[in-house]
């Protein structure tokens, strides 16, 4: 040693020991530096190789084929839509000018205008030598670049010339790059962490156990006495076999840490080369032994979410392994499974000392392993992903070196699962991803449609389908790199440049994200076509886009103009239709009303439209037909309903509604169509059918009716029913021959047309009727045909039960005698009874004749006179004669529908019988004076005679005593002859038994009188003594009947005597009573109880003018302008100047602006209607007077005017001289 060591070399011994392991331990971490800066170079620049030639390949195939300089614009713009591209240019070296940028403002500039970081110095020598710098790249500021020179062919004007150049392609780094810098960065700070702790212990130790022993060791040898030995100082040997110890410690954490840094570095490797998680974690586990030791060998478990572990690489036996996954997932886990449960270190010494792994030590035993440590591996988000566990072959404690370890292979397996977790995540959504763009462009190239992409940005077309280029005509080609709007004419449909349309269109899909819409399109041809677009906002390969489908929808759209021609066309026929025709909507609104609808109701379209029809219903059918009509539109099923609609004369009319649901063209329910036909006269008919049928039923013979040609039975009566023993239903199913077992049908057959051609057209016979119960009933039978012109022939067929008739002929043989009378008074009798039934047939048949001579001779008067007015050059006396003749006529038309009114109102009972007090001489006054003017016509005389006893006034109806005298009286004069006189005559009877008295009234003429049988016929209704009469005097032959009905209902009698030739008299006596007031208050009374004007409008004078005229304000209030005319024309004569008003809205804003004295109210107008505009104005405070005008002449009508509020009723038509009464009753008379 004292060789070796000199002692004056003693200070400079550290130094020289420390400067080597100091350089040693900075080229480790400079090492260290270089091999990760190394592997992050080789990492980046492998990646930006590949996508550098994915791009570039791309981009030369694409170039290489390509003839225009659009397309390569486009294929440039197509490829700058990945997101790692930054830029891409495609360089001219002839004319030194860029043909294609990514970046539009570059494109045709010159190679000396372009930025340095574009052109460098080394894509100028590209330029300069293709050959020598073939597929260079360079690294830039922030990005790669890669010069690709090509040869390419384009199209310059119309030649085509061969160029040479350079595609430059700039990347930006990507993330796959920046989490590789990253990591590299982390490693690196994590290597130069622990070397400075590692080199700050080698400090300390060579401090502490080389330099201090060495010195010590020094000191001894060189000694001045030099007395002892190395040899001999046992502590000397102590220290440095201490410090030898020392060293080979260090030595061996030295290696471990570059054993654990070297598996990571190959773990990171393994990662970033796309490993499975059993390859990148392989490293950590073989570098175990290397690491802890050679006896000790490790384990990576997987943790599922239920925390169960499973072994994905170990470094330890498969059945040790295995056994651990079940120990893992038992009831008391231990191990991993522990420290994944708890997420806590998991430390056993000695497992031989643990009574957890008792179960399991004897696998332990023969794996030879004491000692296990399991570690949590702890995610970035906090959770426990997976575990770590060491086993040793000796019993083991923690040491803080280990512990250092062990969290330093954990932190970096935790790093390598969240960075393989993240990769994972990435390649499915790249996979996903993919796998949606691959469908995509299945679906776009072989979707029958065509479709197109476009550029969001610039608007330019970038890709298309085939069917794309089937529907323009061009090649794809020659569409992409174009806009939509140069395959479009100059203007849309809707008359906008198709570029600005375009524009704006774009705006809106990319603030709406997706628009739909229509737009004319331009084939190559020059044919133009509508096509239906559909657009969305997409992102493509990372570039965002506008994916537009659309389809030609040329036909569809010439089919929809067919389709509303031809609504149109139909429409039209529908407006000019003959019946009321509707449309209504999906919730059942009208819409829409033909003009025969418009013109039946006399109501604008505006009106009706919606519920306003409903204005018009009767408010009696409304409820119904709305149910119906609710009903059938829920189903949405067809419907018909009858119901009553207002005429625009104010009169309800029967019609009948059928309404049928329409269907849109695609299928769907889409309203009601319906029509209505006017059922007015049917329902009439129908009613005058229902009487002639309850007149029937009302007969004793059997009526059976059936249709010649069906021999169906259509009608039967009660006694038909009964005398055959079935029921109504049952008969009506049946024909004759089925109840007539002697007539089967061919033999029935030949009866009937012995009827149809016979000259009678009737026949009688005896036979049998079968009964349903079997027995057969003898029966005598009378069949007539009945043929109205204009309808279907009908049999009727009048059965008599001849049971009895066949009793008597069985007896006839004992008693013959007996039987012949019986006979004669039976054939009497049928005899009787069918001249009564041919008589009532006869007598319909001439009422009918008669009506229509009544009604069509005045008529043809009122038309004839109508159109000789028209003649202007009609002198003014013939004009006054025509006048007068349309007014008698008139007159007339308005008796003969009186006449019916009474007749009808009688039968149905609505004739109220008044009693007030009344003189009856007035009566008779009244009468005479009104029918003085017509006998002096005739050049007849009416002579009045009465008693000094009648009282000056009795008590009954003053009107319907008036109505016979008149109906009596009037008869008289018309059958007189000039010269004759009619006698009237008045007699009161008093102290009648019942305390009444009885008046009598006779009515004696000179006329032409009556044969016997004719008076029996003269108080039926429809029947005169003798249609002769009806021909020469007129006359609807209703008088007499409805004078009988109204004595009837005056509990009185009425008689007649007439002897032919010489004349007749008609006595009627009525029960009366004694007057109640004094003769003053029975002229007051019956000055309150006018002649109806109805009655007696016939026999007034036409002119009738107050003295002196009318005072006040009137307001006339009428709808009808004729009406409104004639009733100026009467107020004016009478001396009023009136306002008007047409309908019951400007009735009430005019009488609230403006008092009048008195209103003329038409009581059926539009709008409002008379009762209703009375009824408002005496809710606000009117107190005008208010005269009802109506062309309702019923009882009830008259109440109903009264009770809205009017102060009198007229009656239309107006009489003149009954209008000046009214007024002057109720306004002052000038004098």
């Amino acid at each position: 040693m004292t060789e070796l060591i000199d002692r004056t070399e003693q200070p400079t011994l550290a130094r020289r020991l420390l400067v080597p392991v100091i350089t040693g331990f900075v080229l480790i971490v400079v090492l260290v530096a270089m091999v990760a800066y190394r592997e992050y170079s080789l990492l980046v620049k492998a990646e930006w190789n590949r996508k550098m030639d994915n791009v570039a390949d791309a981009s030369v195939g694409i170039v290489e084929h390509l003839d225009r300089l659009s397309s390569v614009q486009r294929m440039v713009t197509y490829l700058a839509a990945d997101p790692q591209v930054d830029n891409i240019y495609l360089i001219d070296f002839d004319d030194q000018r860029v043909l294609a940028s990514s970046k539009h403002e570059l494109l045709g500039s010159r190679l000396i205008d372009l930025p340095e970081a574009v052109l460098d110095t080394t894509a100028q020598r590209c330029c300069r030598d293709m050959s020598r710098l073939n597929e260079q790249w360079t690294t830039g500021q922030g990005y790669l670049q890669r010069y690709v020179p090509v040869e390419m062919t384009y199209l310059e004007s119309t030649n085509l010339k061969p160029r040479r150049g350079a595609l430059i392609i700039s990347l930006r780094p990507g993330d796959q790059a920046r989490m590789a810098s990253r990591l590299t960065l982390t490693l690196t700070l994590a290597i130069v962490g622990l070397l400075a702790t590692f080199l700050a212990i080698v400090l300390h130790a060579v401090r502490s156990r080389i330099t201090q022993p060495l010195d010590r060791l020094a000191r001894q040898v060189y000694d001045t006495s030099g007395e002892r030995s190395l040899e001999e100082d046992e502590d000397l040997g102590h220290e440095i076999r201490g410090l030898v110890q020392a060293y080979n410690a260090s030595r061996a954490l030295i290696a471990s840490r570059q054993a654990a840094n070297h598996a990571q570095l190959q773990a990171f490797r393994c990662a970033v080369s796309g490993a499975s998680l059993a390859e990148i974690l392989r490293p950590i586990t073989d570098s175990i032994p290397k690491v802890f030791g050679s006896g000790v060998r490790g384990a990576f478990f997987a943790v599922d979410p239920n925390r169960a572990p499973t072994c994905l690489i170990a470094s330890i036996p498969d059945e040790f392994a295995r056994a651990t996954e079940e120990w893992s997932a038992a009831q008391n886990p231990v191990d991993a499974g522990l420290a994944a449960l708890s997420g806590m270190p998991v430390i056993v010494p000695d497992v031989t000392t643990d009574p957890a792994w008792n179960p399991w030590l004897d696998a332990a035993n023969e794996c030879d392993f004491r000692g296990c440590w399991s570690m949590p591996v702890h995610s970035s988000n906090g959770e426990v992903n997976a575990a770590l566990s060491l086993y040793w072959k000796e019993p083991r404690r923690p040491d803080e070196e280990a512990l250092q370890l062990v969290a330093f292979l954990t932190n970096t397996s935790a790093l390598l699962l969240d960075y393989h977790r993240e990769q994972r995540i990435r390649i499915e959504a790249q996979q996903k991803t993919a796998e949606s763009e691959t469908r995509f462009r299945v679906l776009f190239n072989e979707s029958p449609d065509p479709y197109l992409v476009i550029d969001v940005h610039d608007a330019r077309i970038l890709d298309c389908n085939p069917a794309t280029e089937q529907t323009l005509k061009c090649d794809r080609s020659e569409i992409l790199g174009r806009t939509v709007v140069d395959f479009s004419p100059p203007f849309q449909s809707d008359g906008l440049e198709s570029p600005l349309a375009a524009e704006l269109t774009m705006k809106k899909i990319i603030d709406q994200g997706r628009h739909s819409f229509e737009w004319l399109h331009r084939r190559s041809d020059g044919e133009i076509f509508t096509v239906m677009v559909n657009c969305a906002v997409n992102v493509l390969e990372g570039h965002q886009v506008v994916l537009v489908g659309w389809r030609d929808i040329t036909e569809r759209k010439r089919q929809a103009d067919a389709i509303e021609q031809a609504r149109d066309f139909y429409l039209s026929l529908l407006d000019h239709a003959p019946a009321l025709v509707w449309r209504a909507g999906t919730d059942g609104k009208c819409n829409w009303f033909n003009r025969t609808w418009l013109n039946f109701t006399g109501r604008s379209i505006e009106q009706e439209i919606g519920d306003g029809w409903a204005d018009g219903v009767h408010p009696e059918d409304l409820e119904r037909c709305f149910a119906v009509y609710r009903d059938s539109l829920r189903r949405r099923e067809p419907f018909e309903m009858e119901y009553r609609l207002r005429h625009h004369t104010g009169e309800y009319r029967w019609i009948t509604d059928f309404g049928v649901p329409i269907r849109s063209l695609a299928g769907e329910f889409d309203g009601y169509l319906g029509y209505c036909y006017d059922i007015h006269q049917r329902k009439l008919n129908e009613s005058a059918l229902r009487q002639f049928k309850t007149t029937l039923d009302a007969t004793e013979d059997c009526v059976f009716m059936f249709y010649p040609d069906t021999l169906q039975f259509f009608y039967v009566n009660q006694g038909a029913c009964e005398l055959v023993g079935y029921d109504e239903g049952e008969l009506l199913k049946l024909h004759p021959y089925d109840i007539e077992p002697e007539f089967p049908e061919p033999k029935f057959r030949k009866l009937i047309s012995l009827v149809l051609d016979g000259p009678e057209h009737s026949v009688r016979f005896e036979s049998v009727h079968r009964h349903k119960d079997g027995h057969e009933v003898p029966v005598e039978i009378f069949l007539q045909l009945i043929a109205p012109a204009g309808e279907p022939a009908r049999i009727l067929s009048i059965v008599s039960d001849i049971t009895d008739r066949r009793r008597l002929q069985e007896a006839l043989r004992n008693e013959r005698d007996q039987l012949e009378i019986t006979v004669r008074h039976r054939t009497a009798d049928l005899e009787r009874a069918r001249d009564e039934a041919e008589s009532a047939t006869r007598a319909k048949s001439e009422f009918l004749a008669n009506m229509s001579h009544e009604v069509r001779s005045p008529l043809t008067a009122v038309l004839g006179y109508a159109d000789m007015l028209m003649d202007p050059d009609l002198p003014a006396d013939k004009g006054l004669q025509a006048l007068q003749s349309i007014r008698r006529n008139g007159n007339h038309l308005l008796a003969i529908l009186n006449d019916i009114l009474d007749l009808s109102k009688i039968e149905a009972g609505k004739i109220d019988i008044e009693q007030v007090d009344c003189s009856p001489w007035q009566l008779v006054q009244e009468v005479t004076n009104l029918l003085n003017v017509r006998a002096e016509e005739r050049n007849v005389s009416i002579r009045c005679i009465t008693s000094e006893s009648i009282p000056k006034s009795i008590r009954t109806d003053p009107t319907r005593v008036r109505q016979v005298l008149l109906n009596l009286v009037s008869n008289a004069v018309k059958f007189s002859d000039p010269g004759d006189t009619v006698e009237v005559s008045l007699g009161i009877q008093p102290n009648r038994s019942d305390g009444k008295q009885e008046m009598t009234i006779e009515v004696k003429d000179d006329g032409i009188g009556m044969t016997p049988d004719q008076l029996k016929l003269i108080f039926q209704p429809f029947r005169q003594a003798d249609t002769t009469t009806t021909r020469k005097y007129g006359g609807t032959g209703l008088g007499l009947a409805i004078t009988q009905r109204i004595v009837q209902l005056l509990e009185g009698t009425i008689e007649v005597r007439s002897q032919f030739g010489i004349g007749s008299a008609f006595t009627v006596r009525l029960p009366v009573l004694p007057a109640s007031g004094s003769p003053d208050d029975v002229s007051k009374e019956q000055s309150n109880h006018p002649v109806r004007s109805q009655k007696t409008s016939s026999q007034l004078p036409s002119q009738y003018t107050p003295a002196g005229g009318i005072e006040g304000n009137i307001l006339l209030v009428e709808d009808n302008e004729d009406i409104r005319r004639i009733l100026t024309f009467m107020l004016q004569r009478l001396g009023a100047s009136p306002e008007f008003a047409v309908n019951g809205q400007q009735a009430m804003e005019a009488a609230l602006k403006k008092p009048f004295d008195l209103i003329l109210m038409d009581m059926q107008m539009p709008v409002l209607d008379g009762y209703d505009a009375t009824k408002a104005l005496r809710s606000r405070g009117y107190q005008g007077k208010i005269i009802a005008l109506t062309a309702h002449s019923m009882s009830e009508d008259r109440e109903k005017c009264l009770k809205a509020g009017c102060d009198d009723y007229l009656s239309k038509p107006v009489n003149e001289k009954l209008l000046a009464e009214t007024l002057a009753r109720f306004l002052s008379v000038r004098n």
